[in-house]
């Protein structure tokens, strides 16, 4: 993989389509899909079960390869990529945010944040993981494990993960899917937040059916079967506050 980055655009997806077989049956998961994503955006990809969400978010956070198009995201080209290049490339530059949390159940809040630093092989895990587990609230709770903390605290240290990773471009895929409302608005404002406080240098992009979060964006993606149907900016993005549904 090549790696030039673009001080704009930081996701370029063309005629992706991704096809595979459940049994005897074809599923055209994505169709000619298209867009380019810039520096600093807050995206939100909307879409109902089996639009394509999950599929696409695979392909961005070098998961999965498409069966055709080409995969460009920080200037890497992913398309042809092999598991090991995809699985490296995700650990340094993807930060992932999970409907799940997909915590480590052994490890405590502090450890979980601190193991995503210590996999890029940087200097002070644990420090900056205290740093950034006091970012999202959590100071108290260092010590306990997921089974411990609450949904909403399970998601607040995959934030603190995310963050702690330090990368250009973070990934959730239904964050606020398993939470109340009100934990649901405090996980929107710590994503936005995040989005601000790197002075729009911090690309993010959040999967949902839930059509009120799009409100949050800067940009809109609708998918239907497996194709974008919009592709719309939004004029006045409103506080994650605001939102109800």
């Amino acid at each position: 993989m090549s790696g030039i980055i673009d001080d704009h655009s930081v996701i370029n997806l063309e005629g992706i389509s991704k096809n595979y077989k459940v049994g005897d049956i074809d599923v055209n998961a994505l169709i000619d899909v298209t867009f380019t994503i810039n520096q600093g955006e807050l995206i939100v990809i909307l879409g109902p079960s089996g639009s394509g969400k999950t599929t696409l978010l695979n392909m961005i956070g070098a998961i999965d390869i498409p069966s055709k198009g080409h995969v460009e995201v920080l200037g890497y080209n992913l398309t042809k990529a092999n598991r090991h290049a995809l699985a490296a490339f995700r650990r340094q530059h993807i930060g992932f945010i999970f409907q799940f949390f997909n915590l480590l159940p052994t490890l405590t809040a502090l450890e979980n944040v601190e193991y995503a630093i210590l996999l890029q092989k940087k200097k002070n895990a644990q420090e900056k993981a205290r740093e950034v587990i006091k970012e999202v609230g959590l100071d108290e709770r260092v010590n306990h494990f997921p089974s411990e903390l609450s949904g909403g605290e399970q998601q607040r240290v995959a934030i603190a993960r995310a963050l702690a990773k330090q990368t250009d471009l973070i990934l959730a895929d239904e964050p606020t899917g398993e939470l109340d409302y009100e934990t649901g608005i405090q996980i929107l404002k710590l994503l936005v937040s995040a989005a601000i406080n790197e002075n729009k240098k911090r690309t993010i992009l959040i999967v949902t059916h839930n059509a009120d979060i799009a409100k949050i964006a800067d940009r809109v993606i609708r998918l239907r079967s497996g194709k974008v149907i919009s592709d719309i900016k939004n004029p006045s993005p409103i506080d994650p506050e605001e939102l109800r549904w």
